[in-house]
């Protein structure tokens, strides 16, 4: 499709509504005209289908001095402000300028809501405001605007009470019954979203391309509106930037538009997650600190910390309990934490101390080491505090055409593929005794030699190399009966001198190696073939009587002065 060109966003419309989307609800703004032809019948799909909601994006009130200002005359916003009743006044966000799309299209629409979402300090997306101030009146999310719809609810009736709930009267419910829903907000008008399921398994989804096919083929129209009638959908592009992603309290990369779905399927299942009063935690959490208290007054450490863990898994039980019945939402932050600092006083610190150091080395060395390593490892952690020149050998391996591959791909697959492939591909580099330096973008480093000295390891780097190949083979074929994509490597190994040890700042440290040797390590992969694996001449003399290779010629590399001789496994 042409920049500018929204022929396939009305086609996306009528296919929508011919199979019976009860809304269209875009989280994509239009804000610039595209080309004349597109826009006209973008505009068409939209007044056609008559239930399409679109957004509006609503700078906060302290960031106008930094957005465009407002267009004289009238403002296209007005005609869609609530007034609901106000019964208790907050402080909700504040707007006063606004993005729509552009007028055509926004005088089609059957409604406009914002979209906006911002997170909790901690960066984490768990509410998401409701209304948002604007002019004389409220601009509703999203979601909202949805549900009154679909409740057949009169904005006019809502009433507002802004740190206890918003009450939509008469509300036709889905099973059949007629009552009042009331929404728990804060006094800045936001709800805590109720996270129905994981991303990948929650809401059905499906591509844009796949809907479109639906238009000219009968089957798959008839499949589109087995589970589209009567549905809710949500256009959203969640493959343009980090920024449509944030962090949510069950998942580190959730798509924003997800949470108007959450909402919306919250406020018409009339299910909703509720803060607990602020008297009610400040009493309880004084009656466990009270408890707590007393076992370390009483009691011996070992007592007192038994006893602790008991009287907070049973406080948690009940919170759950709650969670569960009545959707009130836990605050076990304060007594786990005061039980920690309260246990953490009266145990032994030098234990705690030694112990926490003892777990942390360990936890960072197995990034690195074979397991079956680790134990001797252990037994000399001073080796590891210092770098050292050894000759070692340097295995480096990358995807064959990721970045275009990648293009085509959504985060949640590339994110799925590549911890699949680099499980597997650690595993390999383990087994062979070999330490895991980085994960470079789609890459992967190793060496052998070192920590621990290996007599053999160019040849247990070379046998490496061809087990990876014949793994990937595997989860090929695999792969493929799923559907998935078809990932090669190449793979280069090098055998020479390097620098070897901890390095880096006094924050981040890496077990890492340098020098020149692993330079032309890094060139033999970029020269290998595809689902090959190139060595240089050191590693042929080393291996040569032990796997098969052929004469693969000299080759020059950016960064090596002369041309070197190399040769090629071959992978079985």
């Amino acid at each position: 499709m042409k920049s500018g060109d929204r022929r396939d966003f009305a086609r996306l419309v009528r296919v929508l509504s011919k199979a019976g989307a009860s809304s269209i609800i875009f989280d994509i703004d239009f804000p610039e005209q595209g080309l004349p032809d597109g826009d006209a019948a973008f505009v068409a799909a939209v007044a056609g289908a008559g239930n399409v909601i679109l957004p509006a994006l609503l700078p906060p009130a302290d960031y106008s001095k930094l957005s465009a200002p407002s267009p004289t005359g009238v403002d296209p916003l007005a005609r869609w402000l609530w007034h609901p009743k106000v019964l208790v006044s907050g402080t909700p966000p504040e707007a006063r300028s606004s993005t729509l799309s552009f007028p055509d299209l926004a005088a089609a629409a059957r409604g406009i809501a914002h979209f906006n979402s911002e997170p909790d300090p901690d960066g984490v997306y768990r509410r998401m405001p409701l209304l948002i101030r604007y002019a004389d009146g409220y601009v509703p999310g999203l979601a909202l605007l949805a549900a009154t719809d679909a409740l057949q609810v009169d904005p006019s009736t809502i009433e507002v009470s802004f740190g206890t709930a918003i009450r939509m009267p008469a509300a036709k419910m889905p099973d059949g019954t007629t009552r009042d829903v009331s929404i728990p907000i804060d006094r800045n008008g936001r709800m805590i979203v109720d996270f129905a399921e994981p991303w990948g398994t929650g809401f059905a989804r499906y591509s844009f391309t796949g809907l479109l096919e639906a238009e000219n083929d009968p089957d798959k129209a008839d499949q589109a509106a087995s589970v589209i009638d009567g549905a809710h959908v949500l256009v959203a592009d969640i493959t343009t930037s980090g920024a449509d992603y944030g962090p949510t309290p069950f998942e580190r990369v959730y798509p924003k538009a997800g949470l108007h779905l959450n909402i919306l399927n919250s406020i018409l299942s009339d299910h909703f997650l509720r803060a607990p009063a602020w008297w009610v935690v400040l009493l309880l959490n004084a009656a466990f600190a009270a408890l707590v208290w007393f076992f370390a007054w009483r009691l011996r450490p070992l007592a007192c910390s038994l006893l602790s863990v008991l009287a907070w898994a049973a406080l948690g039980a009940g919170e759950f309990w709650l969670f569960t019945a009545g959707g009130i939402m836990p605050t076990l932050a304060a007594p786990t934490l005061g039980m920690v600092l309260l246990l953490i006083a009266v145990n032994a610190y030098r234990f705690l101390l030694s112990e926490r150091e003892k777990l942390a080395f360990r936890l960072r060395m197995e990034r690195y080491f074979a397991p079956k390593l680790m134990t001797k490892i252990l037994a000399n952690q001073g080796k590891l505090m210092t770098a050292d020149q050894k000759v070692i050998t340097i295995l480096f391996s990358d995807i064959s055409g990721f970045t275009s591959w990648s293009t085509t791909q959504t985060p949640d697959s590339i994110h799925h593929t590549l911890n699949e492939y680099f499980e597997v591909m650690t595993e390999i580099v383990f087994r062979h005794e070999g330490t895991v330096d980085k994960f470079i973008g789609d890459g992967l480093m190793a060496f052998f030699g070192d920590p621990l000295p290996q007599r053999d390891h160019a040849l247990r780097a070379v046998r490496t190399g061809i087990e990876m190949q014949q793994a990937l083979r595997g989860l090929r074929e695999r792969w493929a009966a799923e559907g998935r994509a078809q990932l090669h490597i190449r793979i280069g190994i090098n055998t020479g001198e390097a620098v070897v040890g901890d390095m880096g700042s006094r924050r981040i440290m890496a077990y890492t190696a340098i020098g020149a040797n692993v330079n032309l390590g890094s060139r033999l992969e970029s020269k290998a073939p595809v689902d090959g694996v190139l060595v240089s001449a050191p590693v042929h003399d080393a291996v040569k009587d032990a796997v098969g290779t052929r004469f693969a010629g000299r080759i020059t590399a950016k960064g090596i002065s002369e041309d070197f001789d190399t040769w090629e496994v071959i992978v079985p």
